[in-house]
């Protein structure tokens, strides 16, 4: 017992040696960005001197979650960490005047409240919400009376949040640390570009990645991955889970996707920034047709527009072939002269490999939707009348306003959420019928 005692005396009484590791030590920065979170793992060099250090990690993100921070170095390397923390209270006047109650400050008195400038000293009493109370001498004031003067900074405050470890190491020893953490403020979107060509049976396909980081950190010449998929969280803080991912290229894991920048990236914080994720490629495209009603639309008031539409094999014979994540397709066509037109913005739903996806090009007559609701318990009857002399493939979306789906007469899947989708061929003057019942 004695030894024990002994041994936790020696520890709270060990004077650490400062040592600061600054963004300017990055070998690498690695960020994993989901949905609007990141992981961050940030790689810096360091030389750790012989004994008990406390290394300041500086220059790490403001919404960083303190609880998710990991700290790793190679393996071999004979470092024991003794305690972690991460310090955010940052240099501001508010905070420097709170550090400095009780104790003696100088201040430059202003020309328009005091007829003596000579810099005086005063004990700063107390801080009365931001409105400081002072003792000059015998006689206290408070309010702006001039300029204060700090002596020096106080330990306990930073000018940049800062991850703190103290450590003991046996000898002097050169190595890379690993700072890993989850970070609220970075989240991306996707958009895709089709440029459909003259006839509308091929065209060119893109994709950007938006980034938008307010989270404090300047991610420069990182490697980016970011991560499509609804990943469970517990009152904003993560599992252990989220910090694993692809490095490079595409992976799958379970019902996430994880996509890697075939390029570093840099991602300055308070900015938006586009890269290139899908560099444009020639697809093929076949013709088909797209239509959408909601469950709750009244009988006899909601026979839809029906559009024209290119339909893209997602597949890698058509250049394709990896899961595209939900996002905004502009779609652009090349007229007769051939000028390049905008002619209108889809939504992209989640697309997995070997399925398809549209995007409608214009408005298009001789096909007709109608639809009869049926009483309560009865499924209700959706008629599609081509009058096209030719076999079409129409996509249609029922949006079933979150009710669940009883029964349907023909194949469908769930998109966007609540949305029903039949894909279907009908052929020249054909009715076609479709049969659903939604939960009341």
């Amino acid at each position: 017992m004695r030894q024990v005692f002994l041994w936790v005396s020696l520890f709270l009484s060990t004077v650490y040696a400062d040592i600061a590791v600054t963004p300017d030590a990055r070998k690498d920065l690695q960020v994993t960005v989901y949905r609007d979170f990141a992981v961050v793992k940030d790689i810096r060099k360091i030389n750790i001197p012989e004994g008990a250090n406390r290394i300041r990690f500086e220059g790490v993100a403001t919404g960083i979650d303190p609880e998710t921070v990991n700290l790793d170095w190679k393996s071999g390397v004979e470092i024991e960490l003794i305690s972690q923390s991460y310090e955010f209270d940052l240099v501001s006047p508010t905070k420097l005047m709170e550090k400095y109650v009780g104790k003696e400050i100088e201040i430059v008195p202003s020309k328009e409240q005091w007829p003596d400038t000579a810099v005086k000293t005063a004990e700063l009493i107390s801080i009365n919400g931001k409105e400081p109370v002072f003792r000059i001498g015998t006689q206290i004031t408070f309010g702006d009376i001039g300029r204060i003067l700090f002596p020096y900074m106080p330990d306990n405050l930073y000018t940049k949040p800062t991850l703190l470890w103290n450590v003991l190491i046996p000898k002097r020893q050169e190595t890379e640390i690993v700072a890993t953490y989850l970070t609220e403020g970075i989240s991306w979107r996707v958009g895709y570009l089709l440029q459909v060509d003259k006839k509308g049976e091929s065209g060119s396909f893109g994709g950007w990645i938006t980034f938008n980081n307010q989270s404090g950190l300047d991610c420069k010449n990182s490697q980016v991955t970011f991560v499509a998929g609804d990943v469970k969280r517990i009152s904003g803080r993560s599992s252990n889970e989220l910090a694993a991912g692809a490095r490079h290229g595409f992976q799958e894991n379970g019902d996430y996707y994880f996509y890697g920048m075939n390029q570093r990236v840099t991602l300055f914080s308070n900015h938006s920034n586009q890269v290139e994720w899908i560099p444009p490629v020639q697809v093929k495209l076949k013709p088909g047709f797209f239509a959408q009603l909601d469950a709750d639309d009244v009988e006899g008031l909601d026979n839809p527009t029906v559009y024209a539409a290119v339909e893209v094999e997602n597949v890698a014979s058509n250049s394709l072939g990896i899961p595209l994540p939900e996002g905004i397709l502009r779609v652009f066509k090349r007229d007769s002269n051939d000028d390049t037109r905008f002619i209108g913005e889809n939504l992209l739903d989640d697309t997995k490999t070997s399925q398809q996806f549209f995007a409608t090009i214009g408005k298009t007559d001789g096909i007709t939707i109608t639809r009869k609701k049926a009483g309560k318990g009865s499924p209700n009857q959706i008629e599609i009348r081509n009058g096209k002399d030719k076999t079409i493939s129409l996509r249609l979306l029922l949006d079933s306003r979150g009710r669940k789906v009883r029964e349907s007469s023909r194949k469908y899947r769930i998109v966007r959420g609540t949305s029903l989708e039949w894909q279907m061929m009908i052929k020249s003057k054909e009715v076609f019928k479709i049969t659903y019942l939604l939960d009341s």
